[in-house]
């Protein structure tokens, strides 16, 4: 069984969280930017006697999360995002209610990393411009989509 337990801030994001999944355990300490962008995510885990612990940091442009920055001390992963700077994204305020975290401002466009993977966004959308469908494609050719349905307008 997943138990997740966040606990919020003033602004309704987690300034940590804690999952237990059948004996592996997580905690997440987020650190937040004055406007209330995640600046930094430290992870510790435990599973089978071994304790871990990672860090993430983010960076910003306009809004949008342009640089994300993984590292356990032996690997260190660089995934660099670019965004549509046209296309508002409609789906921040329900994204950011379901995660406790901020989301973009803008549509992703590709998300690059310093192993080589590409990741490219496109997206089908109604008359009023929000997501019907996103649709991604993975640098070794696979591709997935997910289909939007926007109930309130």
């Amino acid at each position: 069984m997943l138990v997740q337990t966040y606990y919020l801030n003033n602004k309704g994001f987690a300034d940590s969280l804690l999952t237990d999944i059948q004996g592996f355990y997580l905690k997440e300490i987020n650190t937040y930017n004055s406007e209330g962008l995640k600046i930094n995510t430290v992870s510790k885990s435990k599973y089978m006697n071994t304790n871990m612990t990672d860090t993430t940091t983010y960076q910003y442009v306009n809004g949008n999360l342009s640089k994300e920055i993984f590292s356990d001390g032996n690997y260190t992963l660089i995934t660099d995002f670019e965004y549509y700077t046209d296309k508002i994204n409609y789906s921040k305020k329900s994204n950011e209610a379901q995660d406790f975290t901020n989301d973009n401002v803008n549509l992703r466009k590709k998300a690059t990393t310093n192993s080589g993977n590409v990741t490219n966004y496109a997206y089908e959308f109604d008359a009023d411009g929000k997501v019907l469908k996103q649709i991604t494609t993975f640098s070794r050719g696979d591709i997935s989509s997910k289909t939007f349905t926007w109930i309130c307008k």
